[in-house]
């Protein structure tokens, strides 16, 4: 894979040039602030979908948005975690076979998340049929 460049405002830092296991240093500084990134923000994700969505829904008369928010909570704090791992993961110098692989395994465990919320919506959606029948 091909050496990712350093950004030109910390270009001039030569100590951050410094190379560690293949990598330089500023590679490291910058993969760490993206899984900080990605831990607040899917925390975030969290906490406005539990806290401010649910006491919006909480003000309606139907049962249905107070579902679909505790539905969509689990998957898209994993796929903000996920996206911002993985773009932290590509600043790195790693081979082409094992980004593939990561590239691969992200898209699959999105898949696998959408998946959940299709099979939770349906099970909504015949629940609100069954009720009504």
């Amino acid at each position: 894979m091909e050496m990712a460049q350093l950004p030109s405002w910390l270009d001039d830092r030569p100590w951050l040039h410094h190379q560690f296991w293949g990598n330089e240093l500023w590679q490291y500084v910058l993969f760490f602030f993206y899984v900080l990134a990605a831990v607040l923000l899917s925390k975030l994700a969290d906490v406005i979908m539990s806290r401010y969505l649910r006491a919006a829904a909480q003000l309606t008369e139907t049962r249905l948005d107070d579902r679909l928010i505790e539905i969509l909570r689990s998957p898209l704090r994993t796929t903000v975690f996920l996206f911002l791992l993985h773009l932290g993961v590509q600043l790195m110098n790693t081979p082409d076979w094992m980004q593939d692989y990561l590239r691969h395994a992200v898209g699959i465990v999105i898949a696998v998340a959408i998946t959940y919320v299709l099979m939770k919506l349906a099970d909504v959606v015949f629940e609100i049929a069954r009720d009504k029948i």
